[in-house]
C-alpha cells in the first residue's frame, strides 16, 4: 500500500521524464544454491548497487530524491522507499519487508535489508527485475537456509496466513486448497507453481518529516498527540477529574 501527498502531478511528470532515462538493469551477479531436498541451482541477478546506478542519475537529472530508511520489526527488515519531488514537494512512499533467516544475526538482518530494499525500489519505480531469484540467498547459513525457509512458506496461505495448503487431488480439480480440516479457509488455486504471497508490512502513515525524525522529536510528537487525545475525550465526555470519584456521564442521545 502507498501513501502520498495530496497531489502527484507534479512528481509524476518529472518520474516521466526520469523513467525515459534508467540506463537498462543487467544481471551483474550470480549464486548457486542448495536446495533442502538435494541438489542445487544457480542464477544470476541484478544487485541493489546495479539497481541504484541505474536509476539515479535520471531521477536526479529530474528533480526526485530517493530515500530509504528501514527499520526492524518483528523479525523482518522493512524499507521505505519514499520519492520526493524537489520543486513542488509532491511526494509518495510504500513499504516492503523481507523477513530476515535470523533476527539476530547482523548479516541475516543486512541481507533481508537490502532485499526489501532492492525489490522496493523495482515495485516503486515498475522496472521489471530479470533475475530467478535474489540476494537474501546471502544470508547467514544462506544457501541451506534461505530454500528451506522458501519451502516452508509455500504450505502458509496468503489468504488467511494458516499454515494449511495442500496439493489437491485430481478427481477434485487438482491445483491447491487451504484444507479446511487443516484449520484453513478452503480458498483454492488453479494448476501451477503456488502463488506464494511476499511478506506485507502494515501501511505507513507517516509523513516525510515522520520518517526521519529523532527519537526526541518522535516521543514529544507522541506526547502532544495524547495529550489532544485526552483532552477532546475530558471535553465531549466530561471526566470528572476527581480521583475518588471518577467517572465517566452517558454520553447525551
Amino acid at each position: 500500500m502507498m501513501t502520498r501527498s495530496e497531489s502527484v502531478a507534479a512528481l509524476a511528470k518529472a518520474k516521466c521524464a526520469a523513467q525515459a532515462k534508467f540506463l537498462p538493469l543487467g544481471k551483474d551477479k550470480s549464486a548457486t544454491v542448495a536446495l533442502s531436498k538435494g541438489g542445487s541451482y544457480s542464477y544470476s541477478y541484478a544487485d541493489l548497487a546495479a539497481c541504484l546506478e541505474s536509476v539515479i542519475p535520471a531521477l536526479s537529472e529530474a528533480g526526485i530524491a530517493l530515500f530509504q530508511p528501514v527499520r526492524i520489526e518483528d523479525g523482518s527488515a522493512i524499507a521505505t522507499t519514499l520519492l520526493v519531488h524537489g520543486d513542488s514537494g509532491e511526494w509518495i512512499a510504500s513499504d516492503y519487508a523481507a523477513v530476515a533467516v535470523d533476527a539476530r544475526d547482523a548479516r541475516s538482518v543486512g541481507s533481508a535489508s537490502t532485499y526489501a530494499r532492492r525489490y522496493g525500489l523495482l515495485a516503486m519505480l515498475a522496472i521489471a527485475s530479470a533475475d530467478e531469484d535474489d540476494d537474501a540467498e546471502e544470508a547467514r547459513g544462506g544457501a541451506h537456509e534461505m530454500p528451506q525457509a522458501r519451502d516452508a512458506a509455500k504450505t502458509i496461505c496468503p489468504a488467511c496466513g494458516k499454515d494449511a495448503i495442500i496439493k489437491s487431488k485430481a478427481e477434485w480439480g487438482g491445483g491447491w486448497v487451504c484444507y479446511k480440516k487443516k484449520g484453513g479457509c478452503g480458498v483454492k488455486w488453479p494448476e501451477g507453481p503456488f502463488p506464494v504471497a511476499a511478506p506485507t508490512a502494515e501501511p505507513n502513515t507517516m509523513t516525510p518529516e515522520q520518517l526521519f525524525e529523532t527519537p526526541g522529536e518522535e516521543a514529544e510528537r507522541k506526547g502532544q498527540e495524547a495529550a489532544t487525545l485526552l483532552s477532546a475525550i475530558q471535553g465531549r465526555w466530561g471526566v470528572l477529574k476527581t480521583p475518588a470519584a471518577l467517572r465517566i456521564k452517558m454520553w447525551e442521545r
